[in-house]
């Protein structure tokens, strides 16, 4: 039966040999959960711009019915377009990129006013085109909320990747020299030495 010395040495060896195997895993795993987590989070930042398109123009056609100012609605498609060709960029695997590409847009200073400016006065012109509608048949007066949805997904990406960055990937140094590691367990010769030095003591 081997010597405790014996096992403590063929621990210590396969330790050795283990240890890198287990942080290369351990790394495979988080960037593989970070990529499934992208996957979730791109899917669900689609779906809501789809809905916030959808929105918008539903909002432009409410205000073009109700004989909106000609120049504002222009914006309002502007911003429509806009927001239309960062859904079109989205990419799965890489998500963040035009996330941030929309809350670039909505955060300037131009689009904040555009969108300000809009939503007063499309609510105020609403309001004051609403027409009487039979409340037993079940209607309602048009609502515009295309603008606040999009606000509030600003206001959710920022959060949601302040809270959850992106790992960083460490580039090789082209001008450093990366040694070649070698697991002590493979230096055969010493491990055998070794053994045999703790049997001869046993």
């Amino acid at each position: 039966m081997p010597s405790i010395k014996v096992l403590q040495l063929m621990k210590k060896y396969a330790d050795e040999v283990n240890q890198p195997t287990v942080l290369l895993e351990n790394s495979k795993n988080h960037y593989l959960h970070e990529q499934m987590r992208l996957n979730e989070f791109s899917h669900s930042f689609e779906m809501k711009l789809k809905i916030i398109i959808s929105e918008l123009e539903h909002d432009i056609s409410t205000l073009k019915e109700r004989k909106f100012d000609k120049e504002m609605l222009k914006l309002l498609v502007e911003v429509w377009n806009n927001i239309t060709n960062i859904s079109l960029s989205l990419s799965k695997n890489s998500p963040y990129i035009s996330a941030n590409k929309l809350i670039d847009y909505v955060n300037s200073k131009r689009t904040k006013d555009i969108i300000d400016n809009l939503d007063f006065l499309a609510q105020h012109h609403l309001k004051g085109t609403n027409e009487s509608f039979i409340q037993n048949m079940g209607m309602k007066n048009p609502e515009i909320k295309g603008l606040k949805f999009l606000l509030n997904l600003v206001s959710y990406l920022e959060n949601y990747m302040k809270e959850n960055p992106l790992l960083e990937k460490v580039k090789p140094d082209p001008k450093k020299e990366v040694p070649i590691w070698r697991p002590p367990a493979t230096d055969f010769d010493s491990f055998e030495k070794d053994m045999d030095k703790a049997i001869e003591e046993h």
